[in-house]
């Protein structure tokens, strides 16, 4: 699988049947089209809601205490020049960022000309950058447990800001699925943060056979335990919900949406 984002595009070149990919990237591939390609038609989703991802913002605690800000809104209401390490262009947690901004109105050429930077490269690098004062904040499309975002948590102090119910609106609005980052998700999170994600979903070829993808989403929905064992993070997936448009993002294939009609899970 290439990841999340370019999972829509493997399977319209033929290039595979099934891959895995994430709702929102999905949804964005079926309407306008995603990294510089035009709308996907032969992609399907098989089962959604795999696991349960969300965006991450995270302010360094220096930040906050140097300038008084705590929430994103107040940074862009005053164009202050912040400075942000993001991950590269094409990754889920890029393209998580430029929601977020773009939900509030800015894009980076626009915190560019306040004067911020938006810096962008690898995990281990935003790390450094945040660790050592050289950047102030950063975006992510992360789950719970992530080691780069463990580590940064453990070695600096770090603010994790509310994001507003209007943001968080746009962010639905845009295909995003709402979440929750609980309390102790990170060391210095002392409260649950209201936020989006964009989960796990198995993506398929509208040419697949019904009957092949009928025994497919059976097989996973029933055989759930089993997944979880594997993966704690598939311990979320809940096939009542696994067609809906939020946790697929692409249009059900027949043969699923035949399984989950007999479950009686879409009316």
């Amino acid at each position: 699988s290439p990841g999340g984002v370019g999972a829509p595009i493997i399977i319209e070149e033929g290039k595979a049947d099934l891959c895995m990919g994430n709702s929102a990237p999905a949804k964005w591939a079926c309407t306008d089209g995603i990294l510089g390609h035009p709308p996907v038609t032969n992609v399907a989703a098989v089962v959604g809601g795999l696991d349960a991802p969300f965006i991450n913002v995270m302010f360094t605690q220096a930040f906050v205490d140097k300038t008084g800000f705590t929430t994103l809104e107040e940074v862009i209401e005053n164009k202050y020049p912040i400075r942000i390490a993001i991950k590269s262009t094409g990754s889920f947690g890029e393209l998580a960022c430029s929601s977020v901004l773009a939900a509030l109105g800015v894009d980076y050429d626009t915190i560019e000309s306040w004067g911020g930077t938006v810096t962008q490269t690898g995990s281990d690098a935003i790390v450094t950058l945040l660790k050592d004062g050289k950047a102030d904040m950063t975006i992510d499309h992360i789950a719970a447990g992530q080691s780069a975002t463990t580590e940064l948590c453990m070695t600096t102090d770090m603010f994790f800001p509310q994001l507003s119910d209007e943001v968080i609106e746009k962010l639905l609005e845009e295909g995003w699925d709402e979440n929750v980052m609980p309390a102790g998700t990170w060391r210095g999170q002392d409260k649950d943060i209201k936020t989006v994600g964009s989960g796990q979903v198995l993506l398929c070829s509208k040419d697949l056979p019904d009957e092949i993808v009928y025994a497919m989403t059976k097989a996973i929905c029933e055989g759930k335990d089993v997944l979880a064992s594997a993966h704690s993070a598939m311990s979320v997936f809940d096939p009542a919900v696994a067609w809906q448009e939020s946790k697929c993002g692409a249009p059900l294939h027949p043969g699923a949406e035949q399984y989950f009609r007999e479950m009686g899970y879409m009316k």
